[in-house]
């Protein structure tokens, strides 16, 4: 059975929330959205950070293999190749009426690990169809390594995601079942928040969380990360 990402999940029910009520529509000023330049302290971060953040966002690594065509889910091949085999595309949703992804497949069918390459949704209202998250699985048969990619509406870089899980998180695994590294970024192209999470395969769990460049519990991160994408989306 096909895993859909739990980025692309979170997009879909962060986009799809609604004010309960009247009184709920007046809303404070988006100040998630307005946060400072700050200046970040590499020297004072965990090397686990230093070594992967990106201040700017023009300094993160272009989406692999960028194809602009890709961007209308009307102009997918059928088929494509990647990595060497030939694989074909797979369509997901509409999810609740509002979100497709669209992917790849390569044979032989093993479920999600036979995804390969890119895997894009998009998400639909009344304003009309916008692309909400981008991704790309390397292919590889013992880790599934995917960079993530989220834009605001117009355009400019919000999120960036390097997962490097486990296919077999039930065996030994000496690299680990999982290791993750977040990003979120300004409108301006600022950095806003970053963490980091590794459990290895001696069981040593490695966390580091920053937001506008002062160090923050895990807890406190998610839960800011998910208010900024909330306000972001909205």
């Amino acid at each position: 059975m096909n895993r859909i990402p739990i980025a692309a999940l979170l997009g879909l029910v962060l986009s799809m929330a609604s004010p309960a009520g009247a009184k709920a529509s007046i809303q404070p000023p988006d100040s998630a959205l307005q946060v400072p330049c700050v200046e970040w302290k590499l020297a004072a971060l965990s090397p686990v950070i230093r070594d992967r953040i990106h201040v700017r966002a023009k300094d993160v690594p272009p989406f692999p293999k960028e194809d602009p065509r890709l961007r209308d889910p009307k102009a997918w091949p059928t088929t494509t190749r990647i990595g060497g085999e030939v694989c074909s595309l797979r369509v997901e949703g509409p999810l609740d009426g509002r979100a497709t992804c669209h992917f790849y497949e390569c044979a032989p069918w093993k479920g999600w690990r036979s995804r390969r390459g890119p895997f894009f949704c998009w998400f639909t209202d009344e304003s009309g169809t916008r692309l909400e998250e981008r991704s790309w699985l390397t292919p590889d048969s013992l880790r599934s390594i995917v960079d993530i990619y989220q834009e605001y509406r117009s355009g400019e870089l919000l999120k960036h995601d390097s997962r490097n899980d486990s296919n077999h998180p039930g065996t030994y695994d000496p690299q680990g079942p999982y290791e993750w590294f977040t990003e979120l970024f300004s409108r301006k192209g600022c950095l806003v928040a970053c963490g980091y999470s590794k459990l290895d395969g001696t069981g040593t769990r490695t966390t580091a969380c920053y937001f506008l460049g002062k160090e923050v519990g895990y807890r406190e991160f998610q839960d800011r990360k998910v208010d900024f994408l909330r306000h972001a989306f909205r």
